[in-house]
């Protein structure tokens, strides 16, 4: 499609375009005919959005107020946010970043229809508009005092203006402007200036609509249908447009590529490209959020989660694996311990992550010290100042060295952007400047510059431009269109609707959606609009806009001889056989857990035990279960290593918790002390409670406490600890294994399958002398006891019951061949999927085990 102005317009005019988008799609229509003709060179046409314009307008006019400055929306926003803070109503606020955006709207929506803030009054009932009209008076004031004019004044300014350099300007498909606009152009024609507008070439569309299942489904035929159209004919522009696209970016994304594939598809030429045209937020580009992962990390704001992304994250430590790895490894250790729960600053100077650090990975440890050296924590800094400071500090951290020219780029743009603001904030903290940096990066951006020809996703329907050939809208429900009016707040809805603002009731909200729908299929030849039957679990019937259109089903969307149905094809699974060899050497890693998870899944034994995978340990406040028995387990230890009568024991209790907690918190017991002493009171009660069980059992002593064997299975060896070992009063033995666990159930040890092997197994190792293996379950509010004993006074409780009148030699017998299949299945290689371990493989191992492919192929077989 080409579009020409070349003869309605002078060459040496400027095109004023809406915004940014509209410049590059009125760009590439405009630069087709050429490229598309082979032309070498050609003259490119002087585009400016009408803020640009109106800003070159103002520093090359003479005004009143010459030496005034022109400061930039970000900046008046900032400015905003410090006036509201800083009132009565203001301190009254949770936060001030929506009060100050919906003031800048209402003041600029005020400026634009010529109306002056300082002579409105607000009526009885009006304590909103009351309050915003005093924030306009203290906004006002504070640009005055520092020789300021923001964005939102210039149109009206500008009207006194000496327009003295007549020029040629053309007002590329604008269709409304403000009263101050329409003002300030007719003010330009006054003063001899060639003011004109234009619009793009108008069609007849041909519209279709057609409903689909649900909003995922809209998108996947939507793709399909681009894919065919610029897989016919690469050189075709195509638009879709997706409501909510920032929000539903993921699912876009996604849909895309299940219909183009990664990179897109290919045409004989080339790639045909796909762009959505929704600016994304600059912390949602990878190497940008790494770059500010950095900097909060040497902040007070920095937290272990902070530094487990800077240990994981490829941004700083590039393609040098081996660095890559060590600093993996480091963040996985890190996670178990109570360092996690610490500030990383407090965790590096005072709770020994730093001699951690340079003990385990002393290059990063020179890295972190020599980038904490760039930042001044106790010093205030102007945001230049702390622009530079971070900029040197990820030097220093090694992101520069992993990134390409534009990330970097673009991350010098955003901290320019923050130094701008250093007139308005002056000198501030740390904490205070991350702040003011993650709002910037938390904008919209500009959108991705668009393609001359391909798939161009855009959020609403006003931001198709000219020359495209398709357009798919999705998302045109009774919910969504026509669109909600969205009046200010801060407005009396009275002067809104006096005014006539945009979208300031439903019945000018309807009237805009009209308008909107009908520009579309004046501009842009086919059209098919779709409508989901439920949106998000809701019922959902098409808008009453589209009813009067032709209603196609979607076998009916062809292109060629091809229809959107393809995109439903089943794609062949490639199934390779890739059976895991049998386990070198004697030793089977992982002693008696290893067992327990070959009986329960074999897929679960080879993940954990032979490819050594582990999930990451979570991180969380508190002590994590698996190290609070870890110190149940130690300060039991502690609590029977010396051989004294029962009554004694009870002086021990705090004694042995303070030392088994010590040791697990180190250095990190002053800045967790309140946590330190909620498990101390814990755990001291829990010995209480243990050493109250064992005064109830029969004479006994310990012999035996964390004791390290080593088993053997037939030509198997496995490494384990035996918790305690106790001699009966008749001589034999009980071996005794504590559990933490809430879910301490009675084994069951007499299965076909063995499931818990540990106790059988330290059983048959110690011999005849065993008549006891038992369970203590060492948790509130009992410590109890469970398991098989012979002498039904070794300990309170109940006994388990041979089956079959079993002898315990027999019992023993069965363990040991039980036993034996375990570790013939483990070291032969044997990885099949129990129904047992689905649950379990699923949430740990499915990147290893390729879970769900093996479900479909169940269900596809059933």
């Amino acid at each position: 499609m080409v579009i020409d102005l070349s003869r309605q317009s002078p060459p040496e005019a400027t095109l004023v375009v809406r915004n940014g988008l509209a410049a590059q799609q009125w760009e590439a229509s405009l630069l087709e005919a050429p490229i598309s003709g082979g032309s070498r060179a050609w003259r490119a046409p002087q585009l400016r959005t009408y803020r640009n314009w109106v800003g070159e307008l103002w520093s090359k006019t003479p005004h009143r107020g010459a030496a005034e400055v022109l400061i930039t929306q970000a900046q008046s926003h900032v400015l905003w946010r410090q006036v509201i803070g800083e009132s009565r109503e203001g301190r009254q606020l949770i936060g001030h970043d929506g009060p100050a955006a919906l003031a800048a709207k209402a003041w600029r929506s005020l400026l634009a229809w010529d109306i002056d803030p300082s002579a409105l009054k607000a009526g009885p009932g009006q304590a909103d508009f009351d309050t915003f009209l005093r924030w306009c008076l203290s906004y006002r004031g504070r640009l005055r005092d520092a020789n300021w004019v923001d964005e939102a004044e210039t149109d009206r300014r500008l009207l006194d203006s000496d327009f003295t350099s007549p020029e040629s300007i053309v007002l590329v498909d604008q269709h409304e402007l403000a009263p101050v606009q329409q003002k300030l152009m007719a003010r330009l024609r006054e003063s001899g200036w060639d003011v004109r507008h234009e619009k793009p070439p108008e069609y007849r569309a041909r519209c279709r609509r057609i409903e689909l299942a649900d909003e995922d489904d809209e998108l996947r035929c939507a793709a399909e249908w681009g894919r065919q159209y610029l897989g016919t004919s690469p050189s075709r522009r195509v638009a879709l447009v997706v409501a909510d696209l920032g929000a539903r970016r993921a699912s876009v994304d996604r849909s895309l590529e299940h219909a183009l594939g990664p990179d897109g598809f290919a045409d004989p030429g080339g790639s045909v490209p796909v762009v959505l045209a929704s600016g994304r937020q600059l912390l949602q580009m990878p190497a940008i959020n790494a770059a500010f992962c950095g900097v909060a990390l040497l902040s007070p704001r920095g937290t272990f989660e902070t530094l487990s992304r800077w240990l994981r994250s490829p941004y700083f430590h590039g393609a040098d694996w081996a660095r890559r790895s060590e600093a993996a490894l480091l963040e996985t250790r890190l996670r178990s311990q109570l360092l996690a729960q610490i500030g990383f600053l407090q965790a590096y100077r005072h709770a020994g992550l730093a001699r951690t650090m340079r003990r385990d990975t002393p290059q990063l440890a020179d890295r972190l010290d020599s980038a904490l050296g760039e930042i001044p924590l106790r010093t205030r800094l102007t945001p230049t100042g702390w622009s530079a400071a971070w900029q040197r500090s990820l030097a220093k951290l090694g992101w520069t060295d992993a990134i390409d020219e534009e990330a970097v780029q673009t991350w010098e743009r955003a901290l320019a952007e923050l130094a701008q603001l250093t007139p308005i904030l002056g000198a501030i903290p740390i904490v205070a400047a991350l702040e003011e940096f993650e709002r910037i990066l938390g904008r919209a951006q500009p959108p991705d510059p668009l393609s001359l020809h391909g798939l161009h996703v855009f959020e609403h329907v006003d931001d198709i431009g000219p020359g495209y050939d398709h357009a798919w809208i999705t998302g045109v429900n009774d919910s969504r269109w026509p669109e909600l009016a969205r009046d200010n707040p801060l407005l009396p809805r009275r002067l809104q609707t006096r005014h006539r603002m945009p979208w300031c009731d439903p019945l000018d909200a309807l009237g805009r959606s009209e308008l909107s729908l009908k520009r579309l299929m004046t501009r842009v030849p086919e059209i098919i609009f779709s409508s989901p039957r439920r949106e998000q679990d809701q019922r959902s019937a098409p808008s009453a806009l589209i009813d009067g259109m032709e209603l196609a089903e979607l076998g009916e969307l062809r292109v060629g001889r091809n229809d959107v149905h393809r995109h439903l094809a089943r794609r062949r699974i490639e199934r390779v056989a890739d059976p895991v060899p049998p386990l070198k050497g004697s030793t089977i890693v992982g002693g008696a857990q290893t067992l327990n998870l070959q009986a329960k899944c074999p897929l679960l034994a080879f993940c954990a035990s032979r490819l050594a995978a582990r999930p990451l340990e979570p991180v969380g406040r508190g002590l994590s279960a698996g190290l609070q028995g870890i110190v149940a387990h130690r300060a039991a230890e502690l609590l029977f290593e010396a051989s004294v009568a029962p009554d004694a024991l009870l002086a021990r209790l705090h004694q042995s918790a303070e030392r088994a907690l010590d040791e697990a918190f180190g250095a990190t017991r002053s800045a967790l002390n309140p946590l330190f002493e909620l498990e101390l009171d814990r755990v001291t009660t829990l010995l209480g409670k243990l050493v109250e069980a064992e005064s109830h059992r029969a004479e006994f002593s310990v012999v035996h406490l964390e004791e390290r064997r080593e088993i053997r299975i037939e030509s198997w060896r496995l490494r384990t600890r035996i918790d305690r070992v106790d001699e009966l009063s008749d001589g034999t033995l009980a071996v005794l294994d504590y559990k933490t666990g809430q879910g301490v159930r009675r084994p069951d040890w007499f299965a076909d399958r063995l499931g818990d092997t540990q106790l059988p197994l330290y059983t048959l190792e110690l011999g005849e002398r065993v008549s006891a293996a038992v369970i203590v379950a060492l948790r509130e509010p009992q410590v109890t006891y469970r398991g098989i004993w012979c002498d039904r006074d070794a300990f309170p409780g109940s006994s388990a019951k041979l089956p079959d009148e079993r002898s315990w030699e027999a019992q023993l017998g069965i363990w040991s061949e039980q036993l034996a299949v375990l570790a013939r299945e483990y070291a032969g290689g044997d990885t099949r999927l129990f129904e047992t371990g689905i649950d379990a493989v699923k949430k740990s191992y499915a990147p290893l085990s390729r879970i769900y492919e093996i479900l479909a192929s169940w269900r596809d077989h059933t």
